[in-house]
């Protein structure tokens, strides 16, 4: 059916003309906007566990940010560095808060 041809796609629209961003670089930055949500939502829950905060002053609202995207830097980071040890961030993450220093 001719229908049928258009399962899976889907349509993105924009106000930035063809000349000015080509449809790739639309699609780009469209997949590049999911992956930056969908690293606050895991750091918000899962890896780091960070709840959300209510501000309302602008220094208050730039502070959380800042915080947020450090978060985001860091969980990046342990990501690819525990990559080779075929270990997740959250376990990582666990086993480090289980380690103890005797006197």
């Amino acid at each position: 059916m001719e229908i049928t041809k258009l399962d899976g796609c889907y349509v993105l629209k924009t106000d930035v003309s063809g000349e000015q961003a080509p449809k790739e670089v639309v699609y780009e930055r469209y997949r590049d906007l999911a992956l930056v949500e969908q690293a606050f939502r895991r750091s918000k829950t899962v890896q780091l566990k960070m709840r959300p905060v209510y501000v309302r002053k602008e220094n208050r609202t730039r502070g959380y940010a800042f915080v947020m995207m450090m978060a985001y830097w860091i969980v990046k980071e342990l990501s690819a560095r525990w990559k080779s040890f075929n270990i997740t961030v959250e376990d990582g993450i666990d086993e480090l808060s289980s380690l103890c220093v005797k006197d």
